[in-house]
């Protein structure tokens, strides 16, 4: 009995101090990073869930986690390009509907089905939003109030 409540306040313990950070940069979903030089990177972040905004945000986020993880304490973004795609699809382009015709006759009733193509199938709007950052790391006192502490960005977000 002993051991089963000693197992079970380890179990317990063990839990508590565990962290799940996700602080995995490379293996974003719609995140590309190209380094153009030791400390400045492009930055590119496509959604079609978040809003302009969301995107810049995340954007940012990354750049932030980017910064910490090569080692450096602020970054400036010298270039941003925001572009907005739209993409419309159909949702069923091969779409029918029937009328039906009945016929009665003394004994019997027959119905008969006519088809003809609708009017024009529903679409539905894609958006897609695609944020572009180039940004420099740099390291010790900001040189601008525009250079961006990642460490306060990342834990302490406006």
């Amino acid at each position: 009995m002993k051991f089963l409540i000693t197992l079970l306040i380890t179990l317990i313990l063990s839990g508590c101090s565990s962290t799940n950070q996700h602080n995995d940069i490379d293996n974003h979903v719609g995140l590309t990073i190209k380094p153009l030089a030791e400390n400045q990177y492009v930055l590119r972040y496509k959604s079609n869930r978040l809003s302009k905004q969301g995107v810049l945000d995340a954007s940012l986020h990354h750049a932030a986690k980017l910064t910490l993880k090569q080692g450096y304490d602020w970054f400036v973004v010298t270039t941003q390009d925001t572009h907005i795609s739209h993409n419309n699809t159909a949702l069923n382009s091969h779409r029918q509907t029937a009328t039906y015709t009945t016929r009665c006759g003394l004994l019997t009733c027959s119905r008969q089905a006519s088809p003809y193509p609708s009017e024009s199938p529903p679409h539905i709007a894609k958006r897609e939003i695609t944020t572009q950052l180039i940004i420099v790391l740099g390291k010790g006192i900001k040189p601008s109030i525009d250079a961006i502490d990642a460490y306060s960005h990342i834990h302490h977000p406006e």
